[in-house]
């Protein structure tokens, strides 16, 4: 089972992904996630967290849902809490109202 902030490894997908979906909707065997890249992009929609020695992105504008239930993932860390916040700030800032 994965968990808000869990950093995965999905099986069949190039990468990894930070899960941004709460851990109750996770359980329907569905995430929300966001890739995590190795370069700096000219997108304002990048958070920037240390991972495993270096510098990664999380690509906060490409929000995915993946079905995990059909495919293997492992659990390779965890986001910052400091950085998860920023990116559901970002999310919630594109797709709010007004």
């Amino acid at each position: 089972m994965v968990e808000q902030g869990d950093i995965i490894k999905v099986e069949g997908i190039k990468g990894t992904a930070a899960v941004i979906s709460k851990t109750g909707y996770n359980q329907s065997g569905c995430i929300l996630a966001c890739p995590i890249i190795a370069k700096r992009t000219r997108s304002s929609f990048l958070v920037e967290f240390p991972f495993e020695g270096d510098i990664r992105y999380i690509a906060s504008d490409s929000v995915k849902q993946l079905d995990i239930s059909t495919r293997g993932y492992r659990v390779v860390g965890q986001v910052p809490l400091s950085a998860l916040i920023v990116v559901i700030d970002m999310i919630n800032a594109i797709i709010e109202l007004f």
